[in-house]
């Protein structure tokens, strides 16, 4: 969408939409290729305990579609892409340093980063630079109400990062509990600690 309004402004992205994703739909799988290895390395990694995931730019649910046309969605622990998160690369909001992506994964995983990932390797060549971490989820089992409640709350503080907890997260707890010092905070000002502490108090 960002790139359609760029090309065809503003006013006539919505009709440049209708038009461009029945077509992007019919032919984005069309003389889709793996780099060679690319599907063998996933799964050595996933034979030796590294989980993986992607992390891209393309329409998430398009992201998807393609690693199961390409037969690689039993190898991925994830897939994340445009409209999964509010922000897109290089956006500075994506790249905060604590954010969504960085507290789930200081709650459950040990992050080790394993190598650099030249342009070269992709075609076409991207503007950013790539990685390959390993992540091992961690022993000691984070105090929470459940995972997918830690993960709920954390999406929906961060994804109204600028506001306070209190209207960020409103739909989440009671009026009563709202009133909590806490929620004059914002989603930046808390540790993986105090959102798992808060999930004892969702609704």
């Amino acid at each position: 969408e960002v790139a359609v309004a760029r090309l065809v402004g503003r006013a006539r992205t919505p009709a440049a939409l209708a038009i461009y994703r029945p077509y992007w739909d019919a032919t984005m799988l069309d003389d889709v290729q793996l780099l060679p290895g690319a599907k063998e390395l996933l799964t050595v990694l996933q034979q030796r305990g590294i989980r993986t995931a992607v992390f891209t730019n393309k329409h998430g649910p398009s992201s998807r579609l393609t690693c199961a046309h390409l037969g690689l969605t039993g190898l991925l622990d994830g897939n994340f892409g445009a409209t999964d998160t509010p922000w897109l690369k290089p956006d500075p909001e994506f790249a905060k340093v604590y954010g969504v992506l960085s507290v789930l994964i200081q709650a459950f995983y040990e992050v080790e980063y394993l190598f650099d990932v030249s342009s070269a390797a992709f075609k076409p060549p991207p503007k950013v630079q790539s990685g390959v971490i390993r992540l091992r989820r961690k022993k000691e089992t984070l105090n929470v109400k459940s995972d997918r409640a830690f993960t709920v709350l954390v999406k929906t503080a961060f994804n109204q990062r600028r506001k306070t907890l209190r209207n960020a997260v409103k739909s989440l707890f009671t009026t009563d509990i709202l009133q909590d010092e806490i929620f004059n905070k914002r989603a930046e000002a808390l540790s993986v600690e105090d959102f798992a502490m808060l999930t004892f108090k969702m609704s």
